[in-house]
C-alpha cells in the first residue's frame, strides 16, 4: 500500500508465488512477517500501533480475497523487537474479529530469551495468560540457540523460523542436518530454510547464494538445482505435517559422536521414517531395532557428494523390527516405510549468459496497470509501471506505460533498517563500454512533506530559527530518549562513537544506530540540565566552528554545549542559532557502473557513475559520494520530461542533458572503473521515467 487508499495484493509477485507454491501442494504452510511497513502507517508515532494492527489485518484479507488462501501464520517484525505485550494480544483480537481465527500468530523472529518463554509458561511467575494464547509458537532466527530453557516447558511450539543456506557441497553438507540438530537440542519441530530460490542481482553486497537453488538471470531463465534441495527432501519427502518426531527419551532421535538420527511417525503409526546423518560422522555398521512400530520393508534413501537423493536400497527387518546398515562418512539418509518419495527431473535449462548489453523499454507493452517493470528489481522506494498520458518532449512517449517512484515518504521509524533513497537496479557486472539513456520528470508539483531527500548521512548544521520541519524537533519521539526530526522524518544520531564525531539524523529504529559498537545508543539521548548528553559515552552535543560535534562535558557546560528547547516551535536552539537537518532534494538520477550496491546502510551504490538532476534547476554527476561536476541544467526542469544519458566507455565518462552535453565534451571525464548494473532513482516524491535503453557504444 502506498497510501491507506491504495490496497492492491496482486502489486508485486507474493501473491502469485503463494498461489502457485499451493496449487503445487495445497497442504504447504503459508506464512506472513513484516520486514516494514510503510511511513505513513502509525503517523510517525513507531511501529507497534493500532493502525499497524489495521495494515497487518488488512492485509491478511486481501490475500485471502485475492488468492483464495487463509495465511497459517503471521509474524510481528522480522529481527527487530516483538513490541509490547498489548500489541500482540490487539493483533490476535483483530484477526478473530476479522474472520481469521486459525492465522496463528509466531513471534519474535529473531532471538529467543529466557524472559519471553517464561511470559508463556505457566509455572512461571512471569505468565502471562492473555499473552499467551495469543502467542501460537515462538520462532528463532539463527536457530539450534535459544537463550533460555525449552526442556522445562515441553508444552511451547517451538519453530526455527529462518535457517541461512547456500550453495554448494559443502553448504549442504552443513545443512542437511539442520532440522535434527534444532529438534534434538532445542526442541523445534519446524525449520524454515532462507530461501529456497535465490533471485537477487548478483551486485547487491553482503548477501549473495544464500539459496538451495540459484535463479538470479532473468533474461536467460538459467537456474541452478544444489545440493541443499536434496538435504530438503530427506526431510520433506518422508513426513507429513501432522506426524510426531521421537523425542530424545524414547531413543526415538539422539546424537552419537557426530553422527544423529530423528524419527518422525505417522499419527496412527503406520508408517515412519527415519533421518540418519552421517554427514560428519566416520563410516559405522549400524543395527537398528524398531520398537513398537511396524515391521515391514524399508526403503533407504541417500545423499553424498557424488550421488543425491538415489534410492539405494531396500531393507527386510527381523522379527523384533531389526535392520542392518553401513552408514558411509559423508552421506544422510533417509530409511522409510513410505513408497511415496521420488526424485524429480528437470531438463532443458536454458545456459547461463551475461545480462544483453542491448535492451530498451518504454513501458508501453504492459496488460497489468501498477505492476512491476521486466527486469528491474527495486532496492530502496516503489516503482511500479502505469499507465499515464506523457509529453512528448525529451524523447518520451506520447502516451501509455512509464515507470514510476510510488512511495511517497520513508518508512521511517516502521523500517527494518535505513532505508536508500528510492531505487530501481537492471543488468549486472559484466555491462562495459555502453550508452545508458532515460527520460526522466519530477511531480508536476513536487512535494516538501516529512520523508523527501537523500539518505546519505549529512552533518547537521546550525542556521537562523525558521519554521521550517527541518529545524522541528520532537523529545522522546517515536521512542523515549530518541530525538525526532519531522523535516526527515529521522532521529538524532551521530557517525561513530567517541568525541569530535559528527551529529546526524538516523532511522528512527529500535536498537539500531549509524556507527557505534553498541547499536542500541546512539540513537538514545538524554537532557542534563541544559545539556543533551549521549548516553553510550557520557559525551555532549555541542555547538562548533567545525560543525555540531560530540565532546567530552564541562561542568558546568560551555556556551557551545548549552542547548534550550523551545516545546511549541520543537526548537533545539544554541546562541540564537537552531539545529537544523539537512535540507531535502527533489531529484532524479540515472547511475551506471554499479558493481556493489549495499543494501544494508542506508545508501545508494557504494560505487558507480551518476547523472542527477534536481528541482533547483541543477545536475550533477557524481562517483560514489564524490563529485565530479555540477552546473546548471540547459533549461528549467519545472514538470517537463528531461533525457539523461551516460557513456561510459573504459574509465571515462560522457553525461548529457536534455542533448547538450554537460560533462566531458571536450574530455571525457576521468572515473575509476566504468563495469557495472545500471540504476533509476530519485528522492522520497513522485517520479517518472521512460524510454529507457542501454546499448553499446560502437
Amino acid at each position: 500500500m502506498h497510501s491507506r487508499n491504495d490496497l492492491n495484493c496482486r502489486r508485486g509477485y507474493e501473491t502469485w508465488l503463494l498461489a502457485e507454491a499451493k496449487r503445487r501442494n495445497p497442504a504447504i504452510k503459508t506464512w506472513g512477517l513484516s520486514w516494514g511497513v510503510p511511513g505513513w502507517v502509525g503517523n510517525g508515532s513507531g511501529y507497534f500501533s493500532m493502525d499497524n494492527i489495521h495494515y497487518q489485518t488488512q492485509w491478511v484479507r486481501c490475500v485471502q480475497e485475492v488468492t483464495g488462501i487463509n495465511l497459517d501464520y503471521i509474524g510481528i517484525w522480522n529481527e527487530r523487537p516483538y513490541g509490547p505485550m498489548w500489541y500482540t494480544i490487539e493483533l490476535r483480537q483483530a484477526l478473530d474479529a476479522a474472520g481469521f481465527p486459525e492465522t496463528k500468530i509466531v513471534l519474535p523472529d529473531g532471538r529467543i530469551g529466557q524472559d519471553l518463554i517464561d511470559t508463556l509458561n505457566p509455572d512461571s511467575a512471569a505468565y502471562n495468560a492473555t499473552f499467551s494464547h495469543a502467542v501460537y509458537a515462538l520462532g528463532e532466527h539463527g536457530c539450534g540457540s535459544i537463550i533460555g530453557s525449552t526442556s522445562a516447558f515441553p508444552a511451547q511450539k517451538f519453530f526455527c523460523a529462518e535457517s541461512e543456506v547456500s550453495n554448494g557441497w559443502a553448504a549442504a553438507q552443513s545443512w542437511g542436518g539442520t532440522p535434527g540438530r534444532n529438534f534434538i537440542s532445542v526442541n523445534q519441530t519446524s525449520t524454515t530454510a532462507w530461501s529456497l530460490i535465490w533471485s537477487v542481482p548478483p551486485v547487491i553486497g553482503r548477501y549473495q547464494n544464500r539459496g538451495a537453488m540459484m535463479a538470479n538471470e532473468p533474461w536467460s531463465g538459467h537456474y541452478v538445482v544444489d545440493g541443499t534441495i536434496w538435504m530438503y527432501a530427506h526431510w520433506t519427502q518422508f513426513a507429513e505435517l501432522g506426524w510426531t518426531m521421537l523425542g530424545v527419551p524414547s531413543n526415538g532421535s539422539g546424537t552419537a559422536g557426530n553422527a544423529q538420527w530423528v524419527t518422525m511417525v505417522a499419527p496412527n503409526r503406520s508408517d515412519y521414517s527415519v533421518v540418519l546423518d552421517f554427514l560428519h560422522a566416520p563410516s559405522q555398521h549400524l543395527e537398528i531395532t524398531f520398537a513398537h512400530l511396524p515391521v515391514m520393508p524399508l526403503a533407504v534413501w541417500q545423499t553424498n557428494e557424488t550421488n543425491q537423493f538415489e534410492l539405494t536400497a531396500t531393507l527386510t527387518p527381523t522379527e523384533n523390527g531389526t535392520v542392518f546398515l553401513t552408514a558411509q562418512e559423508g552421506s544422510i539418509y533417509t530409511i522409510t516405510t513410505l513408497r511415496s518419495p521420488r526424485k524429480g527431473n528437470y531438463t532443458g535449462v536454458p545456459p547461463s549468459t551475461p545480462c544483453p548489453r542491448n535492451y530498451a523499454d518504454n513501458f508501453d507493452n504492459y496488460t497489468t496497470n501498477d505492476t512491476l517493470a521486466r527486469f528491474f528489481a527495486d532496492q530502496g522506494g516503489s516503482f511500479a509501471v502505469i499507465q499515464q498520458t506523457d509529453g512528448a518532449e525529451a524523447g518520451a512517449s506520447s502516451g501509455g506505460g512509464v515507470l514510476a517512484q510510488m512511495a511517497p515518504i520513508k518508512a521511517g521509524p516502521n523500517a527494518w533498517i535505513n532505508d536508500p533513497d528510492p531505487v530501481t537496479l537492471i543488468g549486472d557486472a559484466t555491462w562495459d563500454d555502453i550508452t545508458v539513456a532515460v527520460a526522466a520528470r519530477l511531480d508536476a508539483a513536487p512535494t516538501t512533506q516529512p520523508g523527501i531527500g537523500d539518505s546519505t548521512p549529512t552533518p547537521l548544521t546550525m542556521k537562523p530559527c525558521t519554521q521550517t520541519a527541518s529545524q522541528r524537533w520532537s523529545l522522546d519521539t517515536p521512542y523515549p530518549q530518541y530525538i525526532e526530526n519531522a523535516g526527515a522524518q529521522q532521529c538524532l544520531n551521530q557517525v561513530g562513537c567517541g568525541k569530535d564525531s559528527p551529529l546526524i539524523v538516523y532511522a528512527c529504529l529500535p536498537g539500531l544506530s549509524a556507527g557505534c559498537s553498541d547499536n542500541s545508543s546512539n540513537l538514545r539521548w538524554r537532557r542534563v540540565g541544559p545539556q543533551l548528553v549521549l548516553n553510550v559515552t557520557g559525551q555532549c552535543a555541542a555547538a562548533t566552528p567545525s560543525g555540531v560535534l560530540t565532546q567530552d562535558c564541562s561542568t558546568p557546560p560551555t556556551p557551545a554545549q548549552t542547548w534550550t528547547y523551545n516545546a511549541s516551535s520543537g526548537h533545539l536552539v544554541n546562541d540564537g542559532l537552531c539545529l537544523s537537518a539537512p535540507v531535502p532534494t527533489v531529484y532524479v538520477e540515472l547511475c551506471g557502473a554499479v558493481s556493489e550496491f549495499n543494501a544494508f546502510g542506508g545508501y545508494q551504490a557504494t560505487n558507480g557513475v551518476c547523472l542527477r538532476v534536481t528541482n533547483l534547476d541543477e545536475w550533477q554527476l557524481r562517483e560514489g559520494q564524490t563529485v565530479l561536476r555540477n552546473g546548471t541544467t540547459p533549461k528549467p526542469v519545472g514538470s517537463d520530461w528531461h533525457s539523461l544519458r551516460l557513456n561510459l566507455r573504459g574509465k571515462t565518462v560522457v553525461a548529457t542533458v536534455d542533448g547538450s552535453i554537460v560533462a566531458g565534451s571536450g574530455q571525457p571525464i576521468a572515473v575509476n572503473g566504468t563495469d557495472g548494473s545500471v540504476t533509476l532513482g530519485s528522492g522520497w516524491h513522485p517520479a517518472f521515467f521512460d524510454n529507457f535503453s542501454v546499448a553499446p557504444l560502437d
